[in-house]
């Protein structure tokens, strides 16, 4: 099953970087550093803080019979899982890649992670593949955990993960509003609509 899912992410994540992007009037379309948040659960609860570069882009998709409005980001992160139960403390630094595609009909998340957990004088390497939607300002994923040992932190630690992370990105959500409305007048005025 963990196989299938991997194939999975990966033929996805090809299918969407492989798009031509000529048919796309780009209202915003640039490399930016920002600060990523988030919460996950497995068999303890988590708190993620960490920066992301990602290529963020908004347009107008002209290559269907209408045109439809379009937003992606696409890139890495590097960033440190936390537990606190007052116990033990266990710090997972992660890197990442993440792409967010948002269409009319669906928005996908898609991130791989490789996150080395650490404390209690153990370590355990873990790769997480996930998928999600993203809503207006933060993306919500399931995924699936490859664990190096399973008996290293084996209550904290799981094989399914649970996350709600966000990229702190306020000029891009404000740019993504203009650019809804912008296609809305586009819309309106394409002639065949009703």
């Amino acid at each position: 099953m963990r196989t299938l899912i991997i194939i999975a992410l990966l033929l996805e994540m090809t299918y969407t970087f492989g798009q031509s992007h000529d048919n796309i009037l780009l209202r915003y379309n640039r490399w930016e550093l920002k600060p990523k948040i988030g919460l996950s659960y497995q068999k303890g609860c988590f708190t993620e803080l960490g920066i992301s570069l990602n290529k963020y882009k908004i347009g107008i998709d002209t290559n269907m019979f209408a045109p439809f409005y379009y937003c992606s980001s696409e890139g890495f992160y590097l960033s440190c899982d936390v537990l606190d139960n007052f116990e033990n403390n266990i710090l997972g630094p992660k890197i990442g890649y993440e792409c967010v595609v948002t269409r009319p009909l669906f928005s996908l998340v898609i991130a791989e992670e490789f996150i080395l957990y650490s404390g209690m004088d153990k370590t355990n390497l873990v790769i997480s593949g996930n998928i999600g939607i993203s809503f207006k300002y933060f993306e919500l994923k399931v995924g699936y955990n490859i664990l190096n040992n399973d008996k290293v932190f084996e209550e904290y630690i799981g094989h399914y993960k649970l996350s709600m992370t966000s990229n702190l990105n306020l000029l891009f959500w404000r740019k993504g509003r203009k650019t809804r409305e912008e296609y809305k007048t586009i819309k309106n005025n394409t002639p065949g609509n009703l």
